[in-house]
């Protein structure tokens, strides 16, 4: 809006310019006798022509500036709105990334709790299939040595007895 309002300031302050020229030129065919003859109907023509002419150039330039003033202002404001857009855009990019990345790590931090029961229950049961393998070793040991023991007596030969002789 600010760059609106200096342009038309511009466009207010070169308007006396313009209207003192359209003076000069209506002044200049008034007065071609110096004021004292009266106007005739080929004198207003004239000056009809002449103000019509002054009145298109006038016209023509004030569009023209207008024209330029407008696509500078268009071209301002499609610059502003793109660089508020990217702005924008890079806000809500950064907010979302933020925010999956608070995602991701409360899902990680879920799983791993998840993943830290598994193994602990696992640890348990392994610690108890230790201690059960070892059991089962002790009483396998227990058994081995009774059978050694049965093995020794049944291979080992019999000193004879006193009553063979």
């Amino acid at each position: 809006m600010l760059a609106l309002a200096k342009r038309l300031d511009t466009l207010r302050a070169d308007t006396p310019a313009l209207r003192g020229q359209l003076q000069t030129d209506i002044t200049v065919v008034n007065m071609s006798d110096n004021g004292q003859a009266p106007a005739t109907k080929e004198d207003l023509a004239k000056l009809r022509d002449e103000l019509l002419e002054v009145t298109g150039k006038l016209v023509a330039e004030s569009e023209t500036r207008l024209l330029e003033v407008t696509g500078k202002l268009v071209t301002e404001s499609e610059t502003r709105l793109l660089e508020a857009m990217g702005k924008l855009v890079y806000e809500s990019e950064t907010r979302l990334l933020e925010a999956m990345g608070k995602l991701v790590y409360e899902s990680e931090t879920r799983l791993l709790k998840a993943f830290y029961g598994f193994a602990e229950s696992n640890r348990r049961e392994i610690s108890d299939l230790t201690r059960s393998d070892s059991s089962l070793r002790e009483r396998l040991d227990t058994i081995e040595n009774r059978v050694l023991q049965i093995e020794k007596r049944l291979n080992f030969p019999q000193p004879p007895s006193p009553a063979s002789s």
